[in-house]
């Protein structure tokens, strides 16, 4: 989850009617401040477990392929096929978007130097 997520969310509901549940990386669990400000928003925990129980549910997800440690300019396919496997096995469609710039305009709170 970040805050990219918000105008992209907004344009699918406006779009769809529907509004997806996004997935943050566990790691952000050691901030309590950004994983209450995710849920907020429909944030969900990223574990493979949460991932399946929604794609049962026929839950519409919003994810990054590569989670927070990812290449924005280019994905990581090799090592981010987990969602694609749970994809298969719940029959749910992936619908591919891309969001350009979001990496230059924010400092990831893992990356300071504190």
């Amino acid at each position: 989850f970040g805050l990219d997520h918000l105008p992209i969310l907004n344009s699918i509901a406006e779009l769809t009617n529907v509004v997806p549940h996004t997935l943050y990386d566990p790691s952000y669990d050691a901030i309590s401040f950004w994983t209450l400000f995710a849920e907020l928003f429909g944030g969900i925990r990223g574990t493979t477990r949460c991932c399946g129980e929604l794609m049962s549910a026929n839950k519409w997800q919003l994810i990054y392929p590569g989670g927070v440690s990812e290449k924005r300019v280019e994905t990581e396919w090799n090592a981010s096929l987990g969602f694609v496997r749970m994809a298969i096995k719940h029959n749910a469609k992936i619908v591919p978007f891309a969001s350009i710039g979001i990496e230059t305009s924010f400092i990831k709170l893992g990356q300071l130097n504190l």
